[in-house]
Parts: structure tokens; sequence; C-alpha cells
């Protein structure tokens, strides 16, 4: 039965008797509600609460988005989908029972990995905090420098060795000073709890441990204080992949993992990209340079297991290795043109009547350096432009320099912001140099040297 209705602000004082829907864009729907009872899990222990819907038959439905304790209060808190709700209504509960599976496979692997840990760590690794969603584990543990990768390597296959051996998960209440007894209990660093706690043991009935607390055939389970969800069996996980280990603080490390469908995921990422850096070999050496860059991104933007990481990346760092040589003999072999070519223009140019040039060229910042000084040793009197592409990142740059003669009718500047304005980008500098750049710009490139050709037109005529 709904018992009151908190408004938006989330104090009990403001109490309402009715929330209707409003459809209005700017309508401020968010509200809290306060039942008898409540099937909802509210955040608490490191644990993300359930979501779900509340409805009135008849009446209305409420969106749960989170549930949050203040007090001796059980907020549900979220916006009405339709109709209204009051209080003295009877209401049914609807919780999202997959988000809190999938969220208890994540806290029963967070249990796992506790004790994982302090069977790998010549440390105690003690619990400093953590997090359990839906979709990932988070868990912060003290520890004096970075785990070694045959360390995590370790952990996970002690967590998934459990997952494999299918353990009962039992959850009894029992009162803390005898649960304190058990000699392999972990619990939270300077954590406040109650007279009676609830144990959880993976592998193993709490009475058995209660009836034997300092039996040291213990230390092969999980035991410890927790009033959150979990599984029945440590089965249910299905897989445990660790994404992440990396520090916190001085002397407290981090590690991000997931479970079950996640896991799989992450796997499953791993054999693709596994499988296409090897297929990089089949490709010419200018198609598996823009391969390698594009994989670079999807490894940066994917989920994987921090083993898989770590070789992925050591399989592409390698395979630049290989095109490394040849990217610097086809560099070296562009500049060396690009500058020969410029060197002839400025043969032909030199004391005519021309005094400005725009020249588009295939290069980076370097090579556009190069030609304009190579240019200006025989033809210092021309304004020169450069423009260049940069096919792999899809970028142009824009370089100029103006004689002093020329400086008070072309300002390097003012033609260099100008030419890279066609395609988006921006460029600075002073009267006698300027550069710019423009990123996915390849294709306007004829584009900015037609704006720095007018522009100069008319600035020297």
């Amino acid at each position: 039965m709904l018992r009151s209705l908190v408004g938006s602000e989330m104090c009990i004082r403001d109490r309402l008797e009715t929330v209707t829907f409003d459809p209005q864009p700017e309508a401020d729907n968010y509200v809290g509600l306060v039942l008898d009872s409540t099937a909802f899990y509210y955040e608490s222990g490191g644990q993300v609460s359930d979501n779900g819907t509340i409805s009135v038959e008849g009446a209305g439905q409420f969106r749960v988005l989170e549930a949050k304790k203040f007090g001796a209060y059980i907020l549900h808190m979220g916006n009405m989908l339709s109709g209204s709700v009051g209080v003295h209504q009877e209401a049914n509960l609807d919780v999202n029972y997959h988000r809190r599976l999938e969220t208890a496979k994540n806290h029963t692997g967070t249990h796992l990995l506790n004790w994982a840990l302090r069977q790998v760590l010549p440390n105690d690794a003690d619990q400093e905090g953590s997090l359990c969603l839906p979709e990932k584990l988070r868990f912060d543990f003290s520890c004096p420098k970075a785990m070694k990768p045959d360390e995590i390597a370790k952990v996970e296959q002690f967590v998934n060795g459990a997952v494999e051996a299918a353990l009962p998960v039992e959850c009894q209440e029992a009162e803390q000073v005898k649960a304190r007894e058990i000699s392999v209990l972990r619990t939270m660093f300077n954590e406040q709890y109650p007279d009676t706690v609830r144990v959880v043991c993976v592998g193993k009935p709490v009475n058995d441990l209660l009836a034997d607390p300092s039996n040291k055939d213990w230390s092969g389970f999980s035991v410890e204080f927790c009033g959150g969800t979990h599984l029945s069996n440590s089965s249910q996980i299905g897989d445990f992949v660790i994404v992440k280990e990396e520090s916190v603080k001085k002397g407290t490390r981090r590690i991000e993992a997931v479970t079950g469908e996640y896991a799989q995921n992450a796997r499953d990422a791993s054999e693709e990209l596994n499988r296409l850096v090897l297929e990089l070999s089949s490709l010419g050496e200018a198609d598996r340079l823009v391969e390698i860059k594009s994989l670079e991104t999807r490894l940066v933007q994917t989920v994987l297991g921090a083993g898989d990481r770590a070789q992925i990346e050591g399989l592409l760092k390698a395979e630049y290795k290989k095109v490394l040589d040849w990217q610097k003999a086809q560099q070296k072999q562009a500049n060396d043109k690009a500058v020969a070519d410029a060197e002839q223009l400025a043969e032909r140019l030199k004391g005519g009547a021309q005094r400005a040039t725009v020249l588009e060229l295939d290069g980076d910042k370097a090579i556009l350096q190069n030609v304009i000084k190579a240019f200006h040793k025989i033809a210092p009197e021309i304004a020169i432009m450069t423009v260049g592409k940069n096919a792999t990142a899809n970028t142009l740059t824009v370089i100029c320099e103006t004689p002093k003669e020329l400086q008070d009718a072309l300002p390097a500047k003012d033609w260099c912001s100008e030419a890279v304005a066609v395609a988006g980008g921006k460029g600075g500098g002073k009267a006698d140099r300027a550069q710019g750049a423009a990123k996915e710009a390849c294709d306007k490139v004829e584009a900015v040297c037609e704006a720095a050709v007018m522009f100069a037109n008319n600035r020297l005529n």
C-alpha cells in the first residue's frame, strides 16, 4: 500500500496526497514514493538498487529509477508514466528481476574476487570499497604496487574455478560476536555492523562455519558479512573476466571485471580482434597502416580481458614496427619530391611579376615546412602557402609565410585564417608566418586552395 508521496526535493516534509502525470516537456515528474513494504532492493553496500514499476490498478503507473534509504524510509524515486497515484492505494510492484540477476552475478563475483586475491597476493589485499552494477563490478583493495600479469591471470582462474565447481551460496543471519569468530571471515575495515549480521559463504553451509569457526579448511571458501542480493550457486555467474587493474591512490589498487554474458562478449571481441590482427599480414603496407590505426581505435573502445588486451596491443605494436621503415621511406620520398618541385617552381617564378603562390601537397607539417624553406632560399620575395593533405587522418594542414615587403597587404595570419576557414578549421600566427588545420577535411583541399588564391589576388592586386 502507498504510505506517502514525496516531492521532487525528496524531503519528507514535502508530502503530497496525489501525484499525476504531467505531459508537458518542462514538467518535473520526478518524485519519491514510500510504501508500507517493498520488494525493491535499495542502494547499499556498494550494490545499485533495483528498478521497475509501481502500478495502481485503474489509476496510474510509476517508473522506479532507483531506491534509496533516507532515515527510516525507503524512497522509490522516479517519475509518473501515466495517470495518477495517491496515498492509501493498493500498489502492484514489478521489479526488474533480470537487472537484479545481472547485478547479483557481479555481487557474488565480487565476493569470489575478494577471496581469490588473498589466495594469490602475498599481502592481505583488504577490501577498501566496491561497486556492483548489472554490467560490471569494481573492487578496491589495499596493495602496495601494481599486480603482475600472471597474478591477474591467476586471480581470474581462481574465480572461474569456483564458478565451474558449482558451489552453493549460503546466506544466514547470526550474532555478530559469534560470526566474527570465523577465522577466514572478510570484513570492511572500520565498517560498523549491527548486532545481528547476515553471513554469506560460497561453498559451505554457514552453520558448519559457526560450529567450527577456527577450522583451517574454511580458507578455501569466501565468507563475508553482506546484506546484498546474491546467486544461489556460483555456476550461475557463467564466466568471469578481469578487464582492468589500476591504481586509485598510493597503496590502493582497483579491479574492474565482468561476468556472465558481458564476460562472454569480452572473450568474443578478443577472438575477433585477434583474427583481424592476424589478417594484417595479407595487406600491403599502405593498407596495413590504415587498418592498424583503425584497430587501435577499436581496441580503446572495446571491453576486453586485461590479458587479452595486453596481447593484442603487443601484436599491433609488432605489426606497426614492420611498416614503420616503409613509412619512413615513403615520407622521405614524398619530402624529396615536394622539395624538388618547389625548387623548380621557385626558379621559374623568381624575378617575375607573381608575388604569391599556393601549393597543394600530400604530406605532414614537416614536409610543408621543408618546402617553404627550399622555396624561399631561391625566391624569398614571393609569399607562399602550402596546403598539406593527410589521407590517413583525413586532415588538412596549412602553413604560409609572407616576406616583409608584402606583410601590410597580405598578412600571413589573415591569409591562413581565410583559407582554412573554408574547411571548418582555424589558423593563427603573425604577419610573417602562420599555420592552421582542419579535421575531416581532405575533400575540401581544392576549396581551401581556391580561397587562398582569391584572397591573395584581392589583397595584392
